[in-house]
């Protein structure tokens, strides 16, 4: 009795999103995602330095520490989905989907 009404409050009380928005309902999926984010903010930054701009050769900012950065963005992501991705595996679809050194 009522379920009607109850869903339509649930509905009403639910934050109104678009269709390609995403909703993060897992606290621990909502953390790992902020700390992926923050990593590849550090990775944009230092490619954002000076002499960075026009190639990751001219950078000034070491790329051991781009690439320490970017790892710490796969370890996050891999909590997220329960595997390990790979240098390997990042390289290899880099690879089969872009133009590199053509």
């Amino acid at each position: 009795m009522g379920l009607d009404q109850l869903r339509q409050q649930l509905i009403d009380a639910a934050p109104k999103t678009a269709d390609n928005d995403v909703i993060i309902t897992n606290a621990r999926h909502y953390d790992a995602l902020i700390r992926a984010n923050q990593h590849l903010q550090r990775v944009l930054d230092g490619l954002g330095a000076s002499n960075c701009q026009q190639s990751i050769v001219n950078c000034q900012l070491p790329t051991d520490l781009l690439s320490e950065d970017l790892r710490l963005t796969l370890d996050t992501l891999a909590e997220i989905t329960g595997g390990q991705i790979t240098p390997n595996e990042v390289l290899g679809n880099i690879f089969k989907h872009f133009c590199v050194g053509k």
